[in-house]
């Protein structure tokens, strides 16, 4: 769902598409945090709960924090051609969308198994 929105969101040409094609996006990472921390308490043995959410975390800030990386990005492209910087930012970020996607599908619900 993000990817189609990142893809859906660089060919707007209209501030309304922006904004239904940014709101797919933010509804798309809504659901995957609201789902990541229930699968994540789901998964984990309760004996090491505090362990791995405090990982889960981690992750989730980490992908944060290393968006911080994209103005470097911006400012590069952005000095070749105004608004280049944007499009190729949101163009690398769609595929990271679709091959999270992917390596969820590998993930395996256990139950009872705690």
């Amino acid at each position: 769902m993000a990817t189609a929105g990142v893809l859906l969101f660089v060919r707007a040409h209209s501030l309304t598409g922006l904004l239904i094609y940014g709101g797919i996006i933010g509804l798309a990472m809504g659901i995957f945090l609201s789902s990541n921390w229930a699968f994540a308490t789901d998964l984990i043995p309760r004996a090491e709960a505090a362990k791995y959410m405090g990982i889960s975390n981690v992750a989730t800030t980490g992908g944060s924090a290393a968006a911080r990386f994209g103005g470097p990005v911006l400012d590069f492209f952005n000095a070749r051609q105004e608004g280049l910087g944007y499009s190729v930012l949101f163009r690398g970020i769609a595929p990271c969308f679709f091959v999270g996607a992917l390596v969820l599908l590998r993930v395996h619900e256990r139950r009872g198994s705690r």
